[in-house]
């Protein structure tokens, strides 16, 4: 662990780190390790001691007689309190003759510390002035030829970090080979050397090894020294008859993903409940078991992450089986629908179908965050969440780079479709808008009609009123035409009766005149 300070004292660089590491009995750091190569009441000068980690175990276990230097005097003061001389130097430029004198010692120890040296052959050369007969150089070094930083430099990046392999401060860089020849030039004989070794996934390189052509990636993890991170050598001047311990042979590297399992709980995922395991890239089948453990809270939904990476992930069956070995729901590629899977909610992953020349549903993983939800049953849920139950996921993830031509066509496709997506919501925007505006302008024409239908029918009402009192008078107006026309014919019969009177009188008139004229004319003759 690294802590970061404000100063390092006077002549020194002033943005320094304090070296604080422990050391502990069942750890498999390189500190511990060399802490179990010094013998009690061996002396011990510690080149790069930091805070003192190794001082301070040691001297928990036996009387202690220590000496150390390191590069600030943050780290030098707690040191002190473990080691005779906690001093402080460059050992870049550091003269250990002047330092130490005539002090000789058992056991000297450059734990982490050739790399961060501009000339390491010239401490070397110091060393051996330093130690006492049959006495034993330790140095632990980090291993450049790692193949997580391998693969990272194939794909093109070396990119430093705070610490690990590609520390900002490391200047010198070490394989196995180029390490042992160092010693070799700088006239040290080796005796044995151990490693530490890290799994690609706890590593700082997350390099996906099947984006790889894969013959690389096989060539890479079987390597011997594929997963050792660090090489710890134990050395003696070259003119010492000390016969060499053989290393033992290291494991094949395997490269790793690590697939989650989450459980929710009314619908809620609780990241410190998840379940996570590894499998091995470039197996064709293998079988992932997560142990679910049974909840007082009913679970809702189980969704599986398939892996930390995007990828080709060979599906052929799930199984939930409960504690007395009862499969209590299962899928399997060669039986059971795709639909079954990829109907549920999911997120980057997309499903092709089984086919002749392949086994197992395949799942192109694509994203940083590929996950799907099982379809397990209601009922299903119920009896895990009493009693617990195992899920078994039979997979592959197949060592290929073809996923990469795949994800890349994906990504374009999903660019694409996103591109599309969002073209076709700015013409949906823009319809909804022409159509929000065009039902304005439709609803204000609405209004206006509205109110000249209301303005036509209040018209219209009033002329109704107007024709209904027209009507009643056009009403009276015909009844008094009725009883006019009856006066009218009642006096027109009445002139009739008086013309035929008057027609009658004339005739009488006329008679009584003819009978007069008669008259007269008799009475004249």
């Amino acid at each position: 662990m690294q802590i970061p300070i404000g100063s390092a004292g006077p002549g020194l660089a002033t943005s320094l780190h304090v070296y604080q590491r422990t050391v502990a009995d069942d750890a498999e750091d390189s500190l511990s390790l060399i802490a179990r190569l010094i013998a009690p009441g061996q002396t011990l000068l510690d080149l790069g001691m930091g805070t003192g980690g190794l001082g301070h175990y040691l001297s928990q276990r036996h009387a202690l007689v220590a000496d150390g230097v390191t590069l600030n005097q943050a780290e030098a003061d707690i040191a002190g309190q473990w080691y005779r001389q906690a001093l402080v130097a460059d050992l870049d430029t550091a003269d250990l003759k002047a330092l130490f004198g005539d002090k000789r010692y058992d056991v000297i120890v450059c734990a982490d510390v050739l790399e961060h040296l501009k000339a390491p052959q010239t401490l070397l050369q110091q060393c051996t002035a330093l130690l006492a007969p049959g006495g034993r150089l330790i140095t632990s070094v980090p291993n450049a030829g790692y193949c997580g930083l391998v693969a990272e430099l194939i794909s093109g990046d070396f990119r430093y970090r705070p610490e690990g392999l590609l520390d900002n401060t490391h200047l010198r860089f070490f394989t196995r080979r180029s390490l042992q020849r160092f010693f070799d030039e700088s006239g040290w004989s080796t005796l044995s050397v151990a490693t530490t070794r890290r799994e690609l996934l706890a590593s700082e390189f997350k390099v996906e090894f099947d984006a790889l052509p894969p013959a690389v990636a096989r060539h890479l993890l079987a390597l011997p020294d594929a997963l050792t991170y660090q090489f710890i050598s134990v050395l003696h001047t070259a003119d010492a008859a000390i016969s060499p311990e053989l290393a033992p042979a290291s494991p094949v590297a395997q490269a790793l993903f690590s697939a989650q399992l989450y459980l929710a709980v009314n619908g809620q995922y609780d990241e410190t409940t998840k379940q996570v395991t590894a499998g091995q890239i470039g197996l064709a089948r293998q079988t992932l078991r997560f142990e679910i453990p049974s909840s007082p809270a009913a679970y809702s939904q189980i969704r599986l992450d398939p892996a930390d990476r995007p990828g080709f992930f060979r599906l052929h069956q799930l199984q939930l089986r409960l504690p007395s070995g009862q499969v209590a729901w299962q899928w399997q590629a060669s039986k059971d629908l795709l639909a079954t899977l990829s109907g549920t909610a999911h997120q980057q992953i997309l499903f092709s179908a089984p086919w002749e020349m392949a086994a197992g549903a395949l799942l192109l993983l694509h994203g940083d965050d590929p996950w799907l939800e099982l379809p397990v049953p209601d009922d299903v849920l119920r009896q895990v969440s009493q009693g617990g139950a195992t899920l078994e996921v039979s997979a592959g993830w197949p060592m290929s780079a073809d996923y990469l031509q795949a994800s890349t066509s994906v990504s374009a496709t999903l660019d694409q479709l996103e591109t599309t997506h969002k073209d076709a919501s700015k013409r949906l925007q823009d319809d909804v808008q022409r159509a929000t505006e065009k039902q304005a302008q439709t609803e204000a024409s609405k209004q206006a009609l509205a109110n000249q239908l209301a303005a036509r029918q209040t018209e219209l009402s009033e002329r109704q009123a107007q024709l209904s009192a027209l009507q009643t008078v056009a009403s009276a107006a015909q009844t008094d035409n009725a009883k006019l026309t009856m006066a009218l014919e009642a006096a027109r019969q009445v002139q009739l009766r008086q013309e035929a009177s008057l027609e009658a009188a004339r005739h009488a008139a006329q008679s009584e005149q003819q009978r007069l004229n008669d008259s007269l004319q008799s009475t004249v003759t």
